[in-house]
């Protein structure tokens, strides 16, 4: 399996930090591949939630299921794909 790795520090509190990137919807403004992004139901994500994303990268465009498969706000995020061309997990 291919693996990609981004690093990025950010000068804010985890806390405020966490909360905007756990939030499927704000993918738009941080990954430039997004096109769209939205969590499917309401509060705040927890293992198990589920949203979608529309991705165009390299003249590709493709909707993609999301699932939150990791949550702990102090430590890590992670979600994986549940459709879409690409099988992928992010965290």
């Amino acid at each position: 399996m291919h693996k990609n790795e981004v690093e990025i520090s950010i000068d804010r509190p985890l806390q405020t930090v966490s909360k905007f990137v756990t939030r499927i919807e704000n993918d738009l403004q941080w990954l430039g591949a997004v096109t769209g992004a939205e969590q499917t139901g309401d509060g705040e994500p927890t293992v198990g939630t589920v949203g979608w994303m529309k991705l165009s990268h390299l003249g590709w465009k493709f909707d993609v299921d999301l699932e939150v498969i990791e949550y702990d706000p102090k430590r890590a995020f992670a979600v994986r794909s549940t459709s879409g061309l690409l099988p992928f997990t992010a965290r």
